[in-house]
């Protein structure tokens, strides 16, 4: 199942690279300078996905073997958060997609990775963009929670796109499984929510999906508050 899913992975960008290259080389005389940027850009999104891939593969392996290294700092998670809803605002521009914020008042430093972090954070910005229709809205949100005494940093994402079937909420965290309506979708490696959930677990913390009544997703993770002396 593992070489079946990644022959077919990594096939997909690695012909499309192969075949934009040749068809280059061929129109080299021939294609005018915006075509021959256009072709290239082809090239340089395959080779992206190829990467992302890989780093994917490599991410789950260190995570699977104890290898990878954690970084516990002192960080404000909505800091990080704001961070990265500044990177995507290119994507969401170009769906016309309006980000809300509906996040507490409050002070969220605690302990936390924060590559990480940013690493969770954007794959589920980036899942919910995807998924989303163009003028739709996406609202996210940090909070403070508590739960059985302890308390809790809370994240959560909510779209207004495909959704996923009640069940399969816990599945598609499991490795190489996607929700079966975003298989023939906008696609997908089925390996960046299982990073994401190693690396929240690896926190101590918990990662869950939800459908929501009127259409759409929420990703929701929450990592424990360090109280700061």
């Amino acid at each position: 199942e593992f070489l079946a899913n990644m022959s077919h992975e990594l096939r997909t960008p690695m012909h499309a690279i192969l075949s934009f290259a040749r068809m280059g080389i061929k129109a080299i005389d021939k294609w005018p300078k915006e075509k021959q940027v256009e072709n290239l850009g082809l090239i340089q999104e395959s080779g992206q996905r190829l990467l992302e891939l890989i780093n994917n593969l490599l991410d789950l392996s260190k995570l699977e073997s104890g290898t990878l290294e954690f970084q516990m700092e002192i960080h404000n998670l909505k800091d990080v958060v704001e961070s990265v809803t500044k990177q995507v605002t290119t994507l969401t521009n170009d769906k016309n997609i309006t980000l809300t914020d509906r996040s507490q008042e409050a002070d969220f430093t605690t302990k936390l990775d924060k590559s990480r972090i940013t690493q969770v954070i954007w794959n589920l910005f980036s899942n919910a963009i995807k998924f989303t229709p163009e003028g739709k809205e996406i609202h996210y949100s940090i909070a403070i929670e508590h739960i059985d005494a302890t308390k809790f940093l809370k994240f959560e994402v909510t779209d207004q796109g495909i959704g996923i079937p009640e069940d399969e909420l816990a599945s598609v965290f499991d490795r190489f499984i996607q929700s079966s309506k975003t298989k023939t979708g906008a696609g997908g490696t089925g390996l960046g929510l299982a990073i994401c959930k190693e690396i929240i677990e690896a926190h101590n913390g918990n990662i869950w999906a939800e459908t929501n009544r009127f259409g759409g997703a929420s990703f929701i993770f929450t990592i424990p508050l360090v109280l700061l002396q």
